[in-house]
């Protein structure tokens, strides 16, 4: 008999590895096809256009995006609009050294920009060009330190969170740091700290105070009438957009994503569609919103591709668009 359970469950290990494995391919092909589809948007005459592809590239990230380095360096050479050039930059910077080859061009661009361009290229440079070893455990150190001082000042706080901000997965050691500063001080940029843990809590520790922060957001009232604030669907947006970015080890916040959703005429039709997003990303993990989303299917509700996109993902099969137009097919 236990012969028969050992057997049984090498069985089930090796199905269910084989199924890991399944849709994490699956999730590849999807991916693939949106970043083709991206950079085909890049190149439209619209501007609005080319600024919804270089933000939809900088979410979805590295390794994922790396087709679309060559179309996101030609876009912020190219483009009319300053926006625009910015918004590729950033997806490069957010994609790190592995963008690498967009940095003699940012120089270039770096000798005649000014003002919010040249900042922004200032950044990219930093996290595409690194530090060196000892300079990085030096800043990390130092940035630390000014986050454990219960003497820091509001200005000190907020200049080292800009600083880990630039840093990049590099900030990694500060999580902890940064997790207790979000829960205990009210004088800081949350929404800036919240960022930085999406990019570099990969395990999800931060889940939790984030969770809070989503909540407090997302369920506000004013004298007992539901209220749209530019604040609020900006909160929900960037805290979903964190949440997307951890991924499966953000499971516990699928609750709170949901109440987004549910409560978008409070929050904005953009935070429904990031808190739809977030769903996706966390994939299969957020199975308990499934009957929620199905039901969306139904009813006057502006989720558009993002939810046919996040169902398949948490599904773990391919989207309508996928199967029209499978990755790898010309058009």
């Amino acid at each position: 008999m236990s012969k028969l359970k050992i057997t049984l469950g090498l069985i089930c290990l090796f199905l269910s590895a084989g199924g890991l494995a399944e849709l994490r391919a699956q999730d590849s092909v999807n991916a693939k096809s949106r970043v083709k589809k991206l950079i085909t948007q890049l190149n439209s005459p619209e501007y609005r256009e080319q600024e919804s592809a270089a933000m939809e590239l900088k979410r979805i990230g590295w390794p994922d995006a790396k087709p679309a380095v060559p179309a996101l360096i030609k876009t912020m050479k190219e483009a009319d609009m300053e926006t625009v050039k910015r918004l590729a930059i950033e997806a490069l910077a957010e994609f790190g050294p592995g963008a690498r080859s967009a940095v003699p061009e940012l120089k270039k661009m770096q000798k005649r920009a000014y003002g919010p361009l040249r900042k922004t290229i200032d950044k990219a440079l930093l996290k595409l060009e690194g530090y060196s070893k000892n300079e990085l455990g030096s800043r990390v150190s130092n940035y630390i330190k000014v986050l454990q001082d219960p003497q820091s000042s509001s200005s000190a706080l907020s200049q080292t969170v800009a600083g880990l901000g630039e840093m990049g997965l590099k900030a990694k050691p500060a999580v902890p740091y940064l997790i207790n500063l979000l829960k205990n001080n009210s004088h800081v940029d949350r929404l800036a700290i919240i960022k930085i843990l999406g990019g570099i809590d990969s395990e999800g520790k931060s889940v939790p105070a984030i969770r809070r922060e989503l909540k407090i957001n997302s369920e506000s009232e004013l004298d007992g009438e539901i209220i749209h604030t530019v604040s609020n669907e900006q909160a929900c947006v960037s805290i979903s957009q964190a949440l997307g970015k951890i991924g499966a080890n953000a499971k516990s916040a699928v609750p709170e994503l949901i109440t987004v959703i549910k409560n978008r005429r409070h929050n904005g039709a953009w935070s429904s569609k990031e808190a739809i997003k977030a769903l996706g990303d966390i994939g299969p993990s957020a199975k308990a919103a499934i009957p929620y989303l199905e039901q969306l299917n139904d009813e006057p509700f502006a989720g558009g591709e993002e939810l046919g996109d996040a169902l398949s993902k948490i599904k773990g099969v391919n989207s309508p668009a996928e199967n029209e137009n499978p990755a790898g097919e010309s058009e």
